[in-house]
């Protein structure tokens, strides 16, 4: 698994706007405008969804942390 730095993140999802909401256009401006050659990685369609769609909701392509809430139920003291 690749982790793909803040800058590219955000270059993918404007790519992906700017070539008509296209994954595949979107990953080819990412190849071109970062020379990466063709047995390179780039990032994945799923990827680059999930950038967009994290953009769309909180205005951000990071990954945000899910607090784990603890039952408190389970950890009761008898």
């Amino acid at each position: 698994m690749h982790q793909w730095t803040g800058e590219k993140r955000a270059f993918a999802d404007k790519a992906y706007y700017q070539n008509g909401e296209s994954l595949v256009r979107a990953r080819r401006t990412f190849r071109s405008h970062f020379n990466v050659p063709r047995n390179r990685p780039v990032p994945l369609n799923r990827a680059i969804n999930t950038w967009v769609d994290s953009f769309e909701v909180s205005g951000s392509t990071s990954k945000k942390e899910v607090a784990v809430e603890k039952n408190c139920a389970n950890s009761r003291e008898l």
